[in-house]
């Protein structure tokens, strides 16, 4: 289990055990990041054959 809160605690009888639960911040964010940026790069690549592909000459001979 995995949450943002940096402790989770499971109270028996008489015994308490506070478990630390670690969440890869770094990780998060380099999947993000790396997300963010292949996404980038394909509107990039839309958009340069874009205007080619929309030209009214290149409709009309197809």
């Amino acid at each position: 289990m995995r949450s943002l809160r940096t402790e989770a605690r499971a109270s028996g009888d008489v015994v308490t055990v506070v478990l630390p639960i670690p969440v890869p911040y770094g990780s998060l964010a380099l999947l993000g990041g790396g997300a963010v940026l292949i996404m980038l790069l394909v509107v990039a690549a839309g958009m340069m054959v874009l205007r080619s592909s929309t030209d009214l000459e290149e409709l009309r001979a197809s």
